[in-house]
């Protein structure tokens, strides 16, 4: 834990029977033993799989050494013995594995090396990689023995094996070592285009695991990315596995952004702090992996027009940018405020974006964005006929001015006539958008129709505030019709 401390728990006899008597937790309030692992975090522990049912020999990895522990059942005391590199290039540990022989063991350090461990002493090591996040011992691919993945998204299969001969005139001890067989990156490993990751995606692989029939391969990424590759039994270290499942692809930053496509059914997309939008199958529960866009600023909000031709994203520095779908070209990118008070100013984030319905039959239609400079800025999606080239361009259109406060949340009605703000200093305002004229009454709107309500603030939600709340509890609301 955080106080430098190691413990055990000696898991009683009765506790699995317990468990399957009672839905309840079985609770272990008293550790067995404990002691302190020195001036440094534990960082990760890793248990002996060869040990008998007397012992219990664990591996335990901090920001500066490796340390072998042994604990005997029927004893209060924990022995330790610190791990030493030796003639190595010594490095921070980042995984380690115990190998098939009893007593030996694999340890990745920062640094790329693989270091192979006999008892407490490294006796051989291979730079395997530019920095190691994670080992794993394999049987299941011939002529290979593990596989390990770097911090640079990269793959490395393996095995170990007595050193070749040295050229003449240098001197090495010879002895067992891991030799790189194959290195892999992701676009390297085969999959159906259905399932495979962004082109040039580099996940910081910090996590592996091999089901006990070795003929599956889990990674796991810091970007919140989990990968499931095949091991058949015919592959061999030659052949790049097969990527079975792209089980999650996950932001790295906040997301803030979401929307649901208007006419296909299942499918949503999400942005991010990071400037990164994906995009998911709700309806199989899973995402949709190969398909992503990068955006040079952070997206705060999303939206797919009436069709679902076209997505509209928000972001920082009061840009809003039109997308067509779904083959992600750009269409149009305005920066729809100038309003940066001071020389060193930043401009403020579009925090909400809104299309229209179609307004005609030509499909023309509003684009609406909130800033956060207490403006709202609408622009016009129309045709033009630019050398006979039938194309798609944004026009400003109104600024609607009267917010007291950032606006955070903007809606059309159906009809396209009205549109509707919240703001954080809790004000809802209405325009008529043909004209950009504020209308002072709430009771305009009294009969309007919505295609769903998307603000926080109005009647139609009171019902989801209590009298404690802060407006500030509450970031998003969609009620349908």
């Amino acid at each position: 834990d955080d106080n430098f401390t190691v413990a055990i728990y000696v898991l009683p006899d009765q506790m699995l029977q317990q468990l399957v008597a009672s839905a309840k937790p079985y609770l272990l309030s008293v550790p067995t033993c404990t002691t302190s692992s020195g001036k440094a975090v534990v960082e990760a522990i890793i248990a002996n799989p060869h040990d008998g049912p007397e012992f219990f020999h664990f591996m335990a990895l901090d920001k500066r050494f490796f340390k072998c522990w042994e604990f005997a059942l029927g004893d209060t005391q924990l022995v330790c013995t610190q791990g030493t590199f030796g003639k190595c290039p010594p490095s921070q540990p980042t995984c380690a594995v115990f190998m098939h022989e009893e007593g030996q063991l694999l340890v990745g350090g920062s640094n790329g090396h693989l270091y192979t461990v006999s008892g407490t002493a490294c006796t051989a090591s291979t730079l395997v990689s530019e920095a190691l996040g994670c080992v794993v011992m394999l049987t299941g691919l011939r002529d290979c023995d593990f596989a390990a993945a770097g911090l640079r998204g990269e793959l490395v299969l393996g095995c170990i094996a007595f050193d070749v001969a040295p050229l003449p005139g240098r001197r090495r001890k010879q002895g067992l070592r891991p030799q790189v067989l194959r290195r892999f990156s992701i676009d390297d490993l085969t999959a159906h285009p259905s399932i495979r990751l962004p082109t040039g995606m580099r996940p910081r692989w910090n996590n592996l695991a091999v089901d006990p029939n070795q003929t599956a391969l889990l990674l796991g990424g810091e970007n919140n990315c989990l990968v499931l590759l095949d091991l058949s039994p015919q592959a061999t270290a030659a052949s790049a596995p097969a990527v079975r499942r792209v089980l999650q692809v996950g932001h790295r930053g906040e997301a803030w952004a979401l929307a649901h496509h208007p006419t296909i059914d299942g499918l949503c997309a999400t942005g991010d702090s990071c400037g990164v939008i994906y995009f998911w199958d709700a309806s199989a529960r899973q995402p949709l992996a190969e398909k992503a866009f990068r955006s040079e600023l952070p997206v705060w909000c999303l939206d797919f027009s009436a069709d679902g031709d076209l997505m509209a994203l928000g972001t920082d520095d009061a840009m809003m940018s039109v997308l067509s779908f779904p083959s992600l070209e750009v269409v149009a990118r305005k920066r729809v405020s100038h309003d940066a008070r001071g020389v060193k100013a930043q401009l403020e984030r579009v925090c909400d974006i809104k299309f229209s319905a179609p307004t005609d039959s030509d499909g023309r239609m509003y684009l609406a964005g909130a800033c956060w400079d207490q403006r709202i800025y609408l622009l016009k999606v129309v045709w033009r006929c630019i050398e006979r080239v039938r194309t798609r361009q944004i026009l400003s259109h109104h600024t609607l001015a009267g917010n007291s406060s950032s606006p955070t949340h903007i809606m059309f009605t159906s009809d396209s006539h009205y549109l509707m703000s919240n703001s954080k200093d809790c004000q809802i305002l209405i325009w008529r958008v043909s004209s950009g004229e504020r209308i002072h009454s709430l009771a305009a709107l009294r009969d309007a129709s919505w295609p769903q309500w998307t603000c926080p603030l109005g009647w139609p939600v009171i019902g989801i505030w209590r009298s404690e709340y802060d407006l500030t509890d509450i970031n998003a609301v969609c009620q349908t019709f």
